[in-house]
């Protein structure tokens, strides 16, 4: 009987977890490209963020917000400190990452300067790497991973060995958690483009097929919409651009009680917002 008694326990324990299991919404924004209101290209930028902070602000269950890339369109400082300015004002916290249009050492800002930067101005990010982990909850880890090409400005993605080293030993550190991953360049590109793909992709894939713990993996840099699935259920989520399409993502992490797919206990399901 006492077996028993402490076998239920654990089971009613188990099944109130899963019931009182909350949802994690996350708001994602990419390819803001703020600039000057004198450009025809990002005239309504700076409007457009403004728009979207006040849509995600009015949304109380929001749980944080990331930023995916291309955030300033020229890599000048006076319109970091825009960007950086404006995104004070979310209600919710928040995290950058690096897109082609950011930074690069060549010219404009270099990639630890702006990082430096957002981290000064950003209370939730608490440091300057251009990748960097985030703990949603006991079981969700959130990897913001940088793919833009070192020294020179160019529209292709590039994950160094060292980024690479860093997303593996993220990895095998939270091998029992269920991972996430935000980065301005995808995998699974949603419409065919030589001058944007990311070079070595396949390296990065088979990275990604030996953790079987990974949800999903969110980017911009095409400005397009479009959900895929690859063979091993992972979810690439290719966000369309604020600037342009005048949308940004919400992306709901859902318990689910009967595993979807190798282990993994929870579902996605994402809509798009007009500002």
């Amino acid at each position: 009987m006492k077996k028993f008694f402490i076998y239920v326990s654990i089971l009613f324990l188990f099944l109130s977890a899963t019931a009182d299991a909350k949802t994690i919404k996350i708001a994602q924004i990419t390819d803001t490209h703020i600039g000057s209101v004198t450009d025809d290209k990002t005239s309504d930028s700076i409007e457009n963020l403004k728009k979207a902070i006040i849509s995600v602000n009015k949304q109380k269950d929001i749980d944080l917000v990331v930023f995916t890339g291309d955030n300033i369109d020229k890599s000048k400082m006076e319109d970091l400190e825009i960007f950086c300015k404006t995104i004070k004002k979310l209600k919710k916290p928040y995290y950058v990452i690096l897109g082609n249009h950011d930074a690069y050492k060549a010219a404009g800002i270099a990639p630890k300067t702006y990082m430096h930067i957002v981290n000064k101005s950003n209370p939730y990010q608490k440091t300057d790497a251009l990748s960097y982990a985030v703990t949603i909850n006991d079981d969700i880890k959130a990897l913001m991973v940088s793919g833009i090409t070192p020294n020179i400005q160019s529209s292709h993605g590039f994950f160094s060995e060292e980024t690479m080293a860093w997303i593996k030993q993220t990895l095998q550190k939270n091998r029992h958690r269920t991972v996430i991953i935000f980065q301005h360049f995808p995998l699974m590109p949603p419409t065919e483009d030589k001058e944007r793909e990311v070079l070595y992709a396949d390296q990065y894939l088979y990275l990604l097929i030996r953790n079987p713990n990974i949800l999903f993996l969110a980017s911009g840099h095409y400005h397009t919409d479009k959900i895929q699935t690859d063979q091993n259920g992972i979810t690439h989520i290719s966000t369309p651009s604020l600037v342009n399409e005048k949308q940004y993502r919400i992306i709901e992490i859902e318990y689910a009680k009967t595993p979807l797919c190798k282990g993994k206990n929870y579902q996605i399901k994402t809509s798009l917002v007009d500002i």
